[in-house]
């Protein structure tokens, strides 16, 4: 055993002074790159040799001071950032007394951010929310309804000694308490092709929304690595067709390898350049159904990527919108008269969400609002998600992730003015 290992295996303080080096970058990193941040933590502990219970330690520090790190950097003496988080979550040192602290400084937002929610919400909904975004998130999967169904997963997990229960919302999802890796799974049985997927239920929910039918044509445009399209696959069961587009070929090589592990055989994936591409023209009013999953702030995924928070930029949510409108003007054309179109972000922001759908309806008279609580209710699924017509997920309300959706049809005759 050389020098270095020998005082990292005594614990002298080398070991410590590594983590908080490791930390420092990462934190860095989380400024000056795009990836998320528990992509920067894998390729950060791949560099160091450290044991187990350090690299628990600093990702435990890592995700603490993305989630504090304005109100941390606020209470600083001397000390970095780095070495006040490890500092906290080893029980030396405690977050600075925050009470009388302006509140986007007490739950360490952006200003901007913290003032949209307070306008859109109000103060004391807005303070739930900004403490509900500094929690751990859950660890949630969807249970393949092809493949048995959610009721006998739970029984295998109860056999095993796994401690999970039935998501509140979702009839396909499973909230487990602790997450587990595909080699932990697949001692129980549990990891075979498409059983199970990591998914938050507030994600299945958006799927619900579109309720294929036996038979229909349903088009995913923004498919990404397919969450969402392997759902709506598991949901149409053995008939009818997906398309899953995209503009990024690497998202759609990930859910390629996904559909084949999941042995799922009607999807076409198709790579697009944007979403009015030629490749689409064949599909005018001819889809059943159009998801339109948008590329959004993210907000709404805090709880799970406290990085944005180190990110996230007004002038860019604002520029979110116009890209959002115009995905559902393409997407528009696309559906069938008497068919579906779902528009939905992981987004928290009024800008992104029911002001996209309402500047959408103001444009054009060949659509219709479909309540969204009325389409839960067929499927036993409690209505009070949905806000007026539209569904608006909140992390301190639903304990899930932060969505929007919304429900439009396109309507079988042209109506003979706006107003019809």
């Amino acid at each position: 055993m050389n020098r270095r290992n020998a005082e990292q295996e005594q614990g002298a303080p080398v070991a410590w002074h590594l983590l908080e080096s490791c930390l420092t970058g990462l934190l860095e990193q989380v400024v000056s790159e795009r990836q998320p941040a528990d992509q920067l933590l894998r390729g950060c502990i791949g560099q160091y040799r450290i044991g187990s219970s350090e690299r628990r330690l600093l990702s435990e520090a890592f995700f603490f001071a993305l989630r504090h790190g304005r109100l941390l950097q606020h209470g600083l003496s001397g000390s970095s950032l780095a070495r006040v988080a490890l500092d906290c979550v080893t029980g030396r040192a405690q977050l600075p007394d925050a009470a009388s602290l302006p509140p986007a400084l007490r739950w360490s937002l952006p200003d901007w951010l913290w003032q949209r929610w307070q306008l859109d919400l109000g103060h004391e909904e807005a303070a739930a929310l900004a403490e509900a975004v500094n929690q751990r998130a859950p660890c949630d999967v969807r249970v393949s309804r092809l493949q048995g169904g959610r009721d006998r997963v739970l029984a295998r997990m109860d056999q095993a000694g796994i401690r999970a229960q039935p998501t509140p919302w979702s009839p396909d999802g499973i909230r487990m308490a602790t997450a587990l890796s595909r080699q932990e799974l697949s001692q129980q049985g549990l990891d075979q092709g498409g059983l199970l997927e990591v998914q938050d239920e507030g994600s299945q929910l958006i799927s619900l929304l579109v309720e294929p039918q036996p038979g229909w044509q349903v088009i995913d445009l923004c498919a990404g690595t397919g969450g969402k399209t392997l759902h709506l696959a598991d949901l149409l069961g053995r008939s009818g067709k997906i398309i899953a587009t995209d503009h990024r070929p690497d998202r759609l090589q990930r859910l390629r390898q996904r559909l084949k592990s999941a042995g799922v055989r009607h999807v076409e994936v198709l790579t697009i350049q944007h979403e009015r591409d030629s490749r689409l023209h064949g599909w005018r009013q001819r889809a059943d159904a159009v998801l339109v999953d948008a590329p959004c702030s993210g907000s709404g995924t805090l709880r799970r990527r406290p990085e944005l928070k180190w990110r996230l930029q007004e002038q860019e949510c604002d520029a979110f919108h116009w890209r959002q409108l115009a995905l559902l003007d393409a997407a528009a054309m696309l559906v069938r008269p008497g068919g579906r179109l779902v528009y939905a972000t992981c987004s928290l922001l009024a800008r992104e969400n029911e002001q996209v759908v309402q500047a959408f309806m103001a444009g054009q008279n060949q659509f219709r609002v479909l309540p969204v609580g009325e389409i839960l209710a067929r499927q036993g699924i409690d209505t009070t998600l949905s806000s007026g017509p539209f569904m608006q997920l909140w992390p301190h309300r639903s304990q899930t992730d932060g969505f929007f959706a919304a429900v439009l049809q396109r309507l079988s005759q042209r109506p003979s003015s706006l107003h019809t």
